[in-house]
């Protein structure tokens, strides 16, 4: 969220955005950034990914996908 860190992370085209906020959660527990709130959006097409049972195929992020997380 302070642009400082880089993740890559590899899921399968029909896991959901619930999957990966539930990974970036795990890594935020890790790092002592518990709790705090974000969204997940793409920079083009400008975008917040908020549906945690869309599927990363039915939100355009296949083959591979840049995200950001900004905080809210």
């Amino acid at each position: 969220m302070d642009g400082k860190q880089t993740f890559i992370l590899k899921f399968r085209y029909d896991d959901t955005i619930g999957a990966l906020r539930t990974a970036l959660n795990a890594h935020h527990t890790k790092s002592g950034h518990a709790g705090m709130a974000y969204e997940i959006r793409s920079a083009f097409p400008a975008r917040a990914y908020a549906d945690e049972a869309e599927t990363l195929r039915a939100a355009g992020l296949i083959p591979n996908g840049t995200l950001f997380l900004r905080p809210v």
